[in-house]
This record gives structure tokens, C-alpha cells and sequence, in this order.
């Protein structure tokens, strides 16, 4: 939807129409899944390390601050694969070396890895750059808004709560109002890195990337 503009039902009868079927709503997933461990470890790993000593209920700038420093971290480690998983989303039905099928063939599930490579070898040294930064500033916007929310409804909740033997429920509470909210806070940047990642066009660097947001909107 991000990239064609159609509704939801368009854009799934146009996914499903596609010569792969189902399998076309599993483009670039290998991508994540190889480096999502790695991903959410360093993120929580540095907020984690960044408020140790500060106390079991660290300060809210802390947090904050915390999470904004984490949230770039990750974008660093994860900036690479994420371009490669976007671009797989977005390219066309690719001809595949395993199968020998074209678009209008039924190409199979090596397709999913065909578009991943096909993806990997359309990339460039500026592009990775771009992708770093453009994740960078996603990630400074709504990783905050999402680990600070949660913060702060998880004490507040626990407050409440104070007869409850664990943390649980408090957890899962504030956890379902937190996300949507980092979500919110940074879906503006995400629409323009799928734009920008969907594309072997653009410019780089992080002044040009704020110039190319301010010309979509």
C-alpha cells in the first residue's frame, strides 16, 4: 500500500494474483529473519546497558535518551539487510536460475530467495548509506516514543495493580498501548524509506534525504 497507493483488498488481490500466489506475501522475509535476533538484541541490549545503575525505576529522561541512543544502534546494524528485504518486497516477479521460470510462471518458493538476491546485487555503497540514516531517524523518532510510553504506563499500571504477583499483565497492557504509539510517531519517516528503499533512484546523505521527505509530502 505504501508504494501503489490502492487499498488493502487491491493490494492483496494484487500480491495474490501474482505468479507466486500466497508466496508473494513472503517477499524479502528472509532478510528479517536472519537478522531480527540480532537486531532487537543490540537494541534492548544497549538501552538495557545504557540505564544499568541508575535504578529499578530509571528517570524518564534517562529512558528516553536511552532509547533514542539504542534506537540509532540498531538502525546502524540493521540498516544493510533492511534495504535488501524492502527492495525484495517491491521488485517485480524476477526470472529465477532454480527454476528457470519467467514472471508468467509458477516460480516457486526459490523465487522468495531469487528476489532476495536480485535485491542484493541491485544495491550500492550510497544506497546502504541512505538506508542507515533514513532507519537511523526512524528508529531516533519511535523508538523513544515506544520504550518511554511503555515506561512510564507499565509503572503507572503496576501502581494500580499492587496486589497483582507479577508484572505480567501490567507488561502486556502497556505494551499494546506503546506500540502502536512509537508506530505513530514514526510511520511519517517509514512511508518515505519504503518510497526511497523501493527505488534504485535518489540522492544520499542525511540533508538530501530531509530535502526528498519534504518534496514527498
Amino acid at each position: 500500500q505504501a508504494t501503489n497507493g490502492l487499498s488493502l483488498a487491491c493490494t492483496v488481490r494484487q500480491v495474490w494474483s501474482s505468479s507466486n500466489g500466497i508466496l508473494g506475501f513472503y517477499s524479502g522475509v528472509i532478510s528479517p529473519c536472519v537478522s531480527v535476533g540480532a537486531w532487537k538484541a543490540v537494541v534492548l541490549g544497549t538501552h538495557k546497558a545504557l540505564l544499568s545503575g541508575r535504578g529499578a525505576e530509571p528517570k524518564l529522561r534517562d529512558v528516553l535518551a536511552s532509547s533514542a541512543a539504542a534506537g540509532v544502534t540498531g538502525a546502524v546494524v540493521v540498516g544493510p539487510v533492511d534495504l535488501i528485504k524492502t527492495r525484495a518486497m517491491t521488485i517485480p516477479d524476477v526470472h529465477t536460475r532454480f527454476t528457470g521460470a519467467g514472471a508468467s510462471g509458477g516460480v516457486g518458493l526459490w523465487s522468495v530467495l531469487e528476489k532476495e538476491l536480485t535485491a542484493l546485487r541491485s544495491v550500492s555503497k550510497p544506497e546502504l548509506a541512505r538506508s542507515i540514516a533514513i532507519l537511523a531517524a526512524r528508529d531516533l523518532a519511535g523508538t523513544p516514543v515506544f520504550l518511554g510510553s511503555y515506561e512510564v504506563l507499565f509503572r503507572m499500571i503496576r501502581r494500580r495493580r499492587a496486589n497483582d504477583s507479577g508484572p505480567q499483565i501490567s507488561a502486556g497492557l502497556a505494551s499494546i498501548i506503546a506500540g502502536p504509539s512509537g508506530w505513530l510517531a514514526c510511520y511519517p519517516i517509514e512511508m518515505y524509506r519504503i518510497h526511497q528503499q523501493s527505488s534504485a533512484q535518489g540522492s544520499t546523505g542525511i540533508a538530501s534525504n530531509a530535502e526528498g521527505f519534504g518534496q514527498w509530502l
